[in-house]
């Protein structure tokens, strides 16, 4: 008989001790499997991971849940502001005080609605003094900057019937939003200030979003993007809407007539 023999019997019931050992490993008491997490815990070894990576917890290698007090990487960005930007939620405004706009006798009348013009508010044709052509354009109006402001801003508003309902209400937010860039990087979204109210029939929905006014094509106004400014724009819905009312101009203009755009906005009455 050969050693390989005499030792065979020895091998084979070593390997069986060894796989019965294996699957007892993965066993409770009386045969049931462990609950998950119960298994031996794997040594946790952060040497791979980059500097100020949050902790893992060595629980078959899965990463601990990261909170707000555990240490990020150089410029990672913040948690809740990232779940934030994701939800896609704007902020609310805050209340405008507009007890001290002073309107004016002199009235807005577009199809199925109408508003009454704050004072120093300029109409013009539309399409006047403006990159975008105004073939879709129904009314323009110019808000004059002060001496010491750059420039004028401006109100343009356009009818599309067709684009009406929540699904489209949202498409036009997110639109807007993406239309204005942040210096620091982050979404518009997260900066973003959003106002509803109704009034003489009419729904209104207002967002606030300051920063880069982005360049683009005719109706972006074209060209590089302008630093510093403020867009405000409205969908303004009723039974022949919707209306949409869109502001832009130097952050500090824009600013300084938004009592005066809320009132202009509030004074909407339905027409026939």
């Amino acid at each position: 008989m050969t050693q390989w023999n005499l030792l065979r019997p020895i091998a084979y019931g070593t390997l069986a001790i060894a796989m019965l050992s294996s699957g007892a490993c993965n066993k409770g008491e009386a045969g049931q499997p462990r609950p998950p997490g119960s298994g031996p815990a794997i040594a946790d070894d952060s040497s791979g991971l980059p500097a100020n990576h949050p902790p893992v917890d060595g629980t078959a290698g899965r990463p601990a849940p990261v909170r707000s007090t555990d240490p990020l990487p150089p410029n990672h960005p913040p948690l809740g502001k990232t779940r934030a930007a994701s939800s896609g939620k704007l902020a609310a405004m805050g209340e405008i005080d507009i007890t001290n706009v002073e309107m004016t006798d002199n009235v807005l009348t577009l199809t199925g609605v109408s508003f009454k013009l704050p004072a120093g508010w300029k109409r013009e044709d539309p399409g006047m003094n403006s990159s975008a052509p105004g073939l879709s354009r129904k009314a323009q109006i110019r808000l004059p900057k002060t001496d010491n402001e750059p420039e004028d801003a401006e109100i343009a508003i356009t009818h599309f019937p067709g684009m009406k309902g929540p699904e489209m209400n949202r498409s036009n937010l997110a639109r807007w939003c993406g239309q204005v860039a942040q210096p620091d990087g982050r979404s518009s979204v997260e900066v973003a200030k959003k106002m509803e109210f109704d009034v003489g029939g009419v729904k209104v929905i207002l967002i606030d979003v300051p920063g880069t006014l982005k360049g683009g094509g005719p109706m972006m106004g074209g060209g590089r993007g302008k630093e510093n400014f403020r867009l405000l724009a409205a969908i303004v819905d009723h039974d022949k809407g919707p209306h949409f009312v869109k502001v832009t101009g130097p952050d500090a203009v824009v600013a300084r007539y938004r009592p005066s755009i809320i009132a202009f906005l509030k004074s909407a009455k339905t027409t026939q």
